[in-house]
């Protein structure tokens, strides 16, 4: 889920690999597992790079908001 988030609010596989710290492969491998898990592509794959799925594509700002939650409570837990 992090990896569709990251790829989702970057705009790139590449991108999102560079913000989770992790390679561009890994991003893809991580997508492609939740398609398989969801049943359907996530991400239409093009020479010229990836561009998400109107279904991926609305979910991308719930993604966001619930991955910025749980970094609000870590950082709530952390420094009560």
């Amino acid at each position: 889920m992090r990896a569709l988030e990251a790829a989702l609010r970057t705009g790139s596989f590449r991108s999102a690999a560079d913000d989770l710290g992790v390679t561009t492969a890994a991003v893809g491998q991580q997508i492609r597992g939740l398609e398989e898990y969801v049943g359907h592509k996530l991400f239409v794959r093009k020479p010229s790079g990836a561009i998400p799925t109107e279904i991926a594509g609305g979910v991308a700002a719930e993604l966001t908001a619930g991955f910025g939650s749980i970094s609000t409570v870590l950082a709530r837990l952390k420094h009560p």
